[in-house]
């Protein structure tokens, strides 16, 4: 048919590029070149979708061209938003660090921290004394 699957060197053309040059030419090919085309590409179950898809090749650029028309505004929309969320996760950030830093320097933390150990520290003089537990 004119459309070479692989390159020079032997390796696979991407599928996109392939696809679409046999989007241009199918219209230039008969019904029987167009389903032997597609039973080779998509096999015996599936090639009534790929003739499908290329009887209909031109909805699908346009729909590719409306895509990628988006993109674009997609993209600033989202840097937008994770700009917005950045600035909200940093501020989480921020706060939960103030947290931490009042927590570790309160000296009443520190007593408790102290008083837990000397608990400990008598409950195993306790168990010592008794001989285990």
């Amino acid at each position: 048919m004119g459309i070479n699957v692989l390159d020079a060197a032997g390796n696979l053309r991407d599928m996109g590029t392939v696809m679409e040059e046999i989007g241009a030419k199918w219209g230039t090919m008969t019904r029987e070149q167009q389903v032997y085309l597609a039973q080779t590409m998509a096999g015996q179950r599936q090639y009534s979708n790929l003739v499908a898809l290329f009887d209909n090749f031109d909805k699908y650029n346009s729909a590719l061209e409306t895509a990628q028309n988006a993109e674009g505004t997609l993209a600033a929309q989202n840097e937008i938003h994770m700009e917005s969320l950045n600035a909200h996760i940093q501020q989480l950030t921020t706060a939960t660090e103030k947290m931490w830093m009042n927590l570790t320097d309160t000296d009443g933390i520190k007593n408790v921290i102290d008083s837990l150990t000397s608990i400990i520290d008598k409950v195993d003089y306790l168990f010592k004394s008794i001989g285990g537990g």
